[in-house]
């Protein structure tokens, strides 16, 4: 137990486990990071890269920064210093583990690092560059990121997280939604409810489940009477999304 002298240290206490023909991803354990594996590793492959990371917009001299050129090619990472707007998420990925271990050992005896004696693994990119290594970068919302600061923040970190994301779907939804209906595509429409689905005309009828609802828009579209959804009114935490209408006549 105890400190080691950096990122890149702590992750090479790991080394006996590794197995240096495999990929490989190091992230950090005090933060909370909303992303798509998939779609990062996916994302790596597609360019055809040795290595990749995670940024987010920020200015903030607590984290780590990437400097691109014109081309969105990296040419160096500096620690705690914004260099950029690019900051790192602490998500890294290695096509190879092998890229790491060579790396770190690299940056350690050249003592490659720009806070003394401590080893990020910022400089372990810088070293995968020296080598002239493809390294992609997958931005992320500043929004996704978060930062645990201590244990007693953590639960109310993880509560406010998964808040966030659901309300952002439930709005995505909402919207998804308007598009669709002001497009007159009841098939689109239809796609967003499911059989635990309820609509409400208010005063008028209720439709229940994905079938009936479908059905409902179907005639509606046909109908001579055009209806234009004007204004949106999303209440999440009653998981309700009021809509106003303009009648148009054909």
């Amino acid at each position: 137990s105890g400190n080691t002298d950096g990122a890149t240290c702590t992750s090479l206490l790991g080394i006996d486990e590794i197995n240096k023909n495999q990929p490989l991803i190091i992230t950090s354990l005090d933060q909370i990071v909303n992303f798509n594996l998939k779609q990062f590793i996916n994302h790596i492959k597609k360019e055809k890269s040795d290595a990749g990371l995670i940024c987010f917009n920020s200015i903030d001299p607590k984290w780590s920064y990437l400097l691109v050129d014109k081309n969105q090619n990296i040419k160096m990472l500096s620690e705690k210093r914004p260099i950029s707007n690019l900051a790192t998420a602490g998500v890294y990925f290695f096509k190879k583990a092998e890229f790491f271990l060579d790396s770190a050992k690299s940056q350690i005896i050249k003592k490659n690092t720009d806070i003394p004696n401590i080893f990020y693994i910022s400089g372990v990119y810088n070293e995968l560059l020296l080598l002239k290594k493809k390294i992609s970068i997958f931005k992320i919302n500043e929004f996704d990121f978060h930062k645990i600061g201590s244990h007693s923040n953590f639960k109310d970190l993880i509560i406010n997280t998964k808040k966030q994301i659901s309300e952002k779907y439930f709005t995505e939804l909402t919207t998804n939604y308007v598009e669709a209906f002001n497009k007159n595509n009841y098939e689109k429409v239809g796609n967003l409810f499911n059989e635990n689905s309820t609509l409400i005309e208010v005063g008028i009828n209720q439709y229940f489940g994905k079938e009936e609802i479908s059905k409902m828009f179907k005639n509606l579209f046909k109908n001579r009477i055009k209806l234009e959804i004007q204004n949106i009114t999303v209440m999440y935490e009653k998981k309700i999304s009021i809509l106003e209408f303009k009648i148009f006549y054909k």
